[in-house]
This record gives structure tokens, C-alpha cells and sequence, in this order.
């Protein structure tokens, strides 16, 4: 299972990268990381709170729309973000969008005090749901 998910990972975000790359090289700059130090992160299920990534994913989540400046979540933004990224994988069902719905919400989103945190949450919720469609 492990192997499926990295496959899938590595799927998802090759394509967040060809279809995203102004973003992605946007924050890449801003956050002064590399794209290898972002992709190991980006392949692992679970990121820690902790994980020097945090700077990225905020860039990223802000620039899409997902984070508001003041730390709160935009949840439509991130379910559109998440059908999106599933159907860049493969065509989406409206009981896709149900699921992604539900999985979100369950995530338990709630902003904490450092927003790197948050867009951190966000990530792991982001991955382990869509993940989780595409290997049940």
C-alpha cells in the first residue's frame, strides 16, 4: 500500500507541478527552498508541524486562495483545489466530490497560531483525502 500511495504522491505532484509552475516557482523563491527539499516533503503522507516546509505551503495556500492573510481557511477554495487536483489524475464523480467534501470537513481544519502550522494541516488533509480516493 505504502508503494501505491508514494506512486500516486509522485503522480499528484508532478502534475501540481507541470500545471502549477508559476505558483510552485513563485513560492520556491519567496521561501528560498528547493524543489527537492518540497518534493520529499510532498511524497511523504504525513508532514510534521514542525517541518521547515511550513513557509511553502503558506505561500501556496495564499496564493491559491485556500488561506485568507488573516490564517483562516477557505474550505470551497480547498475542495475545488483538491477535485482539481483528482481530476488531473483521472476523471472526477460526483460521489468523488461528495467523498472530498466529507473527508475534508473531517480533517477538523481549525487555524492554529502559526499559520505555517495550518498550511501544514492543510497539506496532509489535502494529500491523505485525495489519496485516499484514489487508492480506497
Amino acid at each position: 500500500m505504502k508503494c501505491v500511495s508514494s506512486f500516486f504522491f509522485g503522480l499528484i505532484v508532478t502534475q501540481m507541478v507541470n500545471c502549477e509552475v508559476d505558483v510552485h516557482n513563485f513560492c520556491l523563491k519567496k521561501t528560498k527552498l528547493n524543489n527537492n527539499e518540497v518534493y520529499s516533503t510532498l511524497t511523504n503522507e504525513e508532514t510534521s508541524l514542525d517541518s521547515k516546509v511550513g513557509p511553502f505551503f503558506l505561500c501556496i495556500w495564499k496564493t491559491k486562495g485556500v488561506m485568507e492573510n488573516d490564517g483562516s481557511i477557505n474550505m470551497l477554495k480547498l475542495q475545488d483545489f483538491s477535485e482539481a487536483e483528482l481530476n488531473r489524475v483521472r476523471d472526477i464523480t460526483d460521489d468523488d466530490k461528495r467523498i472530498i467534501k466529507t473527508k475534508l470537513f473531517e480533517c477538523n481544519l481549525l487555524p492554529r497560531d502559526k499559520q505555517e502550522e495550518t498550511a501544514i494541516k492543510i497539506k496532509n488533509c489535502h494529500m491523505k483525502t485525495v489519496v485516499g480516493i484514489i487508492t480506497p
